[in-house]
């Protein structure tokens, strides 16, 4: 385990809606790098099960809490577990993406803020036909509601990568190689930029 506050602490973040290559490219990043790969896994068959219960008998907004809350203790424990280098399927942002769409923030912002901030956060974006029919093999079979869902947290994470410096956008409707490539580049970029500073100290 290490300080939040550590600069050795060197992790990225792989963002983006459902259906666009977050967990194959973060593991393909992971290994180029030589750094672990670690996927935030708050919905777990044990709590979809309890949720489906939650969900039935008080309703969708009780619903989202409940998801909301299971978030915040997979990505609390997951960062008190970080190693030194790590590669995130989701993490802190895609939290608040989540939390923001659903109107359910669980953590204030402060203990957000105390976690070990991403040296880069790697946004994957692909227009939500295209997530949907990556997810299912055709986009036809998508609720509204779920269609709703991916669009608002593509805006959000658009949003948010117009106005952070430590985010990349990549059009990650093509090739994994291509994409990887890219990813590759922006990543060993930021990690020159952290030597650099601790070099100037």
């Amino acid at each position: 385990m290490i300080a939040s506050n550590d600069l050795r602490c060197r992790c990225i973040e792989v963002t983006g809606i459902d259906g666009s290559g977050k967990t194959s490219i973060s593991r393909m990043l992971a290994e180029r790098l030589g750094w672990s790969a670690t996927k935030v896994r708050p919905f777990e068959q044990a709590t979809l099960d309890r949720d489906a219960t939650i969900r039935s008998v008080l309703g969708r907004c009780a619903s989202d809490a409940y998801r909301g809350s299971a978030l915040a203790m997979a990505l609390l424990h997951e960062a008190a577990a970080m190693s030194t280098h790590t590669v995130f399927d989701r993490y802190v942002e895609s939290a608040r993406m989540w939390w923001s769409v659903k109107q359910v923030p669980p953590l204030n912002e402060s203990v957000l803020s105390a976690l070990p901030q991403p040296l880069l956060v790697v946004f994957l974006d692909v227009p939500i036909e295209v997530g949907l029919a990556r997810r299912r093999g055709t986009s036809e079979y998508s609720s509204a509601e779920e269609r709703w869902f991916l669009e608002q947290c593509s805006s959000y994470l658009r949003r948010r990568a117009a106005d952070e410096k430590t985010w990349v956008v990549i059009d990650a409707t093509r090739d994994l190689p291509a994409v990887l490539k890219q990813a590759l580049g922006h990543a060993r970029d930021a990690m020159r930029g952290v030597t650099d500073m601790q070099e100037d100290r």
